[in-house]
C-alpha cells in the first residue's frame, strides 16, 4: 500500500492544509470514506498486515524478496524502498492470528479492520469488521477546499479518499482542517 497524497498542500508550521491543491484529480476519481483502523489484506486466503521492514546494515531492494534483497521471502513489498526502509505486508501469524470477532473477507483486496480493540475503536464500534478500502461512495462531494472543510466539518468520518482507475490518488481527513477527530463521544 503506497502512501497516498493529501490533496491540498500544507502549511509547514500549523501543518493544515491551505487553499492550494496539491494533486490534481482525474475526472474519473471518485470520493470514498477513509475509515480509521488498521490496514489488512487478503490475498488467495492469506491474511496479512502492514509491515515496514527496517534494516541499519544497507540499502534494501525489491528486485529478489527473499533471495539477497535483504527482504524475507514472506513480505510483499508495496512501491521503492525508502532508503533503509521498504513498506509492505507480511502475513498475520496465525498462532495471533486473529483474535477478532470479524470473519475474514474472502475476496482479494485490500482492507481496513476497524472495531473495539483497534486503533482506540474511533469509529465506534461494537464489534470488528474488514471495510473494503474504495467501497463505500461519499456521493455529492467536490474537491474544493472549503466545500470539503464544511463538509468534514460535520461528517461524522475520518476522511475521505479519491480513488481513479483502481487506485487511491488522494486523500483529505478532518484532522487536515483542525477539526477534531475521533469525534467525543
Amino acid at each position: 500500500m503506497k502512501k497516498i497524497p493529501t490533496l491540498f498542500e500544507r502549511d509547514p508550521e500549523t501543518h493544515r492544509v491551505i487553499d492550494k491543491l496539491a494533486v490534481a484529480l482525474p475526472p474519473n476519481a471518485i470520493a470514498t470514506r477513509k475509515w480509521d483502523g488498521t490496514a489488512a489484506m487478503v490475498l488467495d486466503g492469506v491474511l496479512y498486515q502492514r509491515y515496514t521492514l527496517r534494516t541499519k546494515k544497507r540499502k534494501l531492494s525489491t528486485r529478489n524478496p527473499g533471495g539477497d534483497s535483504g527482504l524475507p521471502a514472506d513480505f510483499i513489498p508495496t512501491g521503492d524502498p525508502d532508503g533503509t526502509k521498504q513498506p509492505g505486508w507480511r502475513p498475520v501469524p496465525s498462532a495471533a492470528a486473529y483474535s477478532f470477532d470479524a470473519p475474514i473477507p474472502r475476496d482479494n483486496g485490500t482492507y481496513e479492520l476497524i472495531g473495539p480493540k483497534v486503533q482506540g475503536n474511533a469509529e465506534r464500534r461494537k464489534s470488528h469488521a474488514f471495510m473494503r478500502h474504495g467501497a463505500e461512495l461519499v456521493k455529492g462531494v467536490i474537491a474544493n477546499f472549503n466545500y470539503l472543510a464544511e463538509y468534514l466539518s460535520e461528517a461524522p468520518i475520518e476522511g475521505i479518499v479519491w480513488w481513479a482507475n483502481g487506485e487511491p490518488v488522494a486523500k483529505i481527513k478532518r484532522r487536515d482542517f483542525g477539526f477534531q477527530w475521533p469525534l467525543a463521544e
